[in-house]
């Protein structure tokens, strides 16, 4: 029995016995979507071919170029692609647009000589039934999280994106409770600080939040005059940003991301390495290089910060507990932070103070500090690079920033509140919900990988054990079979009756077809506040300026490290006219 077709995604619950799946498929159980009946993977017995000729065989059966005879691989045409303008990366998504323009729907490559012991494949799959079997294996035992975490392992560490089976789901019960409705509120209330709570004013965005688009306004020094427009590279600043952003609402914490390079610099650094590791021979790591030296100051430097803002706060709700059973003051009077740094120390919910030296709550020190790390990474990196590009199309296309900048505008009116964007206003905004929507669609820039620990059938295909298989979303959301004309950038699709958004009407698959924050039980934790921080962001910049290309601007590309990030550009933030005030 072949796995593969119907409706899609993630780590489905399959409940089905064993001895019945044979003639009833197991169904899986996915919140949100459509209800859907999937058999379980084909397993093969192929005792009398030797392990890896079968391996082989299977391999070179898998749409994609020959063998290579080269000790490389396929890795020496990803390497020769030229480099980016304006930066020192190559272009090495291009290679898997080639890829899956020359054989689409699933395409393999080799990474590596076949001979070598290190050698593994790259399996890229994009049409949507074999998405949505790849991301269900995991629930039949059949795969596990692939080399790409293995790599990025001194980044995360034991944390929700490294972990799989019954010790994710207890880290998981852990972490919801910080990404509740509560939290969303405070992503869009969190620069200044009042009442035990971050506020994210307009004013304040602009003022503290984002101080390069203010800086050197002046015409000169000590000069009153001020320019209507600034230039700034933007993706820089979107970086620093998010990341004091979730500094704030995650840990109450502020990394003081623009005036000193502290976290923001390491995890350029730290990023940048794991890549160049995951591109070269196994065992590079080892070697007494410039490169891991400054991974390894950088690493220490993570590692010093997390833990002393992790310890800080489980020394505040000791002695807090100490004073009174469940108080939420600390000794001066002040309320406790309740972020989600509370949630992940206080584990299970019990007080903190009854934890050993060696564990917080149900976590142990190490995976609080683990999965801090990893929302630091996951949670500003790629909602940075959306941000980016959404800036980007805005800038380009005049008519669309106006018609955002109408929304925004209506979408306050109505609330009858027109001073501070809230999240009550954000739900009155339908083309800013449309457009971070296709946005995300368009450049989603997290991918998926899966190592397949047996031999199993995926549609007409069979991938064989030990073979990587990557999940781009960009790639998937732009695979011709999924929307109608994939490559234009059109919100309306968003505001159109169901039917009309997709390929031959498949109204009831739009959720299973749209994955940037993944689908299922092991969707993206911190979705929600991703999607509450850039339409804020976003509303609040178009409210303020209007966005030009700068002069000289080359289209940006995609570059690919740990996750997908558009090439260094310019935009001008011109002042609006009716732009509000930003004195406090």
């Amino acid at each position: 029995m072949r796995f593969g077709s119907s409706a899609y995604l993630h780590e489905s619950v399959f409940s089905v016995p064993r001895d019945e799946q044979s003639t009833q498929g197991p169904r899986s159980s996915i919140e949100g979507l459509q209800q859907a009946t999937i058999p379980p993977p084909a397993r093969h017995q192929r005792a009398a071919t030797p392990k890896r000729a079968n391996c082989m065989y299977t391999l070179e059966l898998l749409p994609g170029p020959p063998t290579p005879r080269n000790l490389l691989g396929n890795l020496e045409d990803i390497l020769r692609q030229p480099e980016v303008p304006n930066t020192t990366e190559r272009d090495v998504f291009s290679y898997f647009l080639l890829m899956e323009r020359t054989y689409p729907g699933m395409n393999r490559c080799w990474i590596f000589h076949p001979l070598l012991p290190f050698f593994r494949t790259a399996i890229t799959v994009t049409r949507p039934d074999l998405v949505q079997a790849v991301l269900a294996f995991d629930e039949h035992g059949v795969s596990e999280k692939g080399a790409t975490y293995k790599i990025a392992k001194p980044l995360i560490g034991q944390g929700l994106l490294s972990t799989s089976g019954e010790e994710w789901k207890r880290q998981r019960k852990v972490a919801d409770g910080g990404f509740k409705a509560a939290t969303l509120e405070l992503t869009v209330r969190m620069s200044r600080r009042a009442g035990g709570h971050w506020q994210l004013t307009p004013q304040v965005l602009v003022k503290h939040v984002f101080p390069l688009l203010e800086a050197g306004r002046r015409a000169g020094a000590g000069s009153s005059t001020w320019s209507a427009t600034t230039t700034v590279e933007i993706n820089s600043v979107f970086l620093k940003a998010t990341l004091q952003i979730l500094g704030l609402v995650a840990f109450s914490y502020d990394f003081r991301s623009f005036t000193s390079g502290g976290l923001h610099d390491a995890f350029v650094t730290i990023i940048s390495t794991i890549t160049t590791r995951a591109r070269s021979v196994p065992g590079t790591q080892l070697l007494p290089t410039a490169a891991n030296r400054r991974f390894r100051r950088a690493m220490s430097q993570m590692d010093r910060v997390v833990k002393e803002v992790a310890q800080a706060r489980k020394q505040q709700m000791e002695e807090a507990a100490r004073i009174s059973s469940g108080s939420t003051l600390d000794p001066t009077g002040a309320a406790l932070p309740q972020d989600l740094l509370s949630t992940l120390l206080q584990g299970t919910g019990a007080a903190a103070s009854n934890a050993t030296p060696q564990q917080y709550g149900a976590l142990t020190e190490q995976q609080v500090c683990d999965n801090m790390k990893t929302f630091l990474f996951a949670g500003h990196d790629t909602t940075a690079s959306a941000l980016t590009w959404g800036v980007y199309l805005l800038a380009k296309d005049p008519r669309l920033a106006e018609r955002l900048h109408r929304d925004v505008c209506e979408g306050r009116l109505r609330t009858g509140d027109n001073a501070d964007i809230t999240y009550v206003q954000l739900q009155q905004m339908p083309f800013l919900d449309a457009f971070v929507k296709e946005l995300l669609r368009m450049y989603p820039s997290a991918g998926f990988t899966r190592n397949m620990k047996q031999e199993v059938d995926i549609g007409e295909f069979t991938l064989p054990a030990g073979s990587n298989v990557f999940i781009f979303p960009y790639l998937v959301h732009r695979h011709i079979d999924n929307f109608e004309r994939p490559e234009e950038f059109n919100p309306d699709r968003w505001l159109e009756p169901q039917e009309n958004c997709l390929k031959d009407g498949q109204a009831s698959a739009k959720a299973q077809l749209w994955i940037p924050f993944s689908a299922g039980p092991r969707n993206c934790i911190g979705a929600g506040v991703a999607l509450a921080e850039m339409k804020t962001i976003l509303a609040s910049l178009i409210m303020r300026y209007e966005l030009k290309v700068a002069e000289g601007t080359q289209e940006p590309r995609q570059l690919i490290q740990l996750t997908l990030f558009p090439s260094p550009f310019k935009i001008d933030f011109c002042l609006r006219g009716d732009n509000f005030s930003i004195e406090e």
